[in-house]
């Protein structure tokens, strides 16, 4: 959902992609909330971090699971 927000409110002006160790499917009710506010989210993929192996970003927001104990 955040990197459908930032691609389309920055579009143009920066990139957001997303990606977790341990991806799930695409949930359809953040799709159906997100085009409650006009974004579609239905072709975004649950990416493992794999995916961006080599590339360099200017940024990272991560998030941690629930398990209090886990490195961020």
């Amino acid at each position: 959902m955040a990197d459908g927000i930032v691609n389309h409110d920055f579009s143009g002006k920066l990139t957001a992609v997303s990606a977790g160790t341990e991806p799930h499917g695409l949930n359809p009710r953040a799709v159906l909330v997100m085009a409650e506010v006009g974004i579609d989210i239905s072709r975004n993929s649950p990416d493992h971090l794999s995916r961006y192996g080599g590339q360099s970003f200017d940024d990272l927001i991560s998030l941690c699971g629930s398990n209090k104990d886990q490195v961020c």
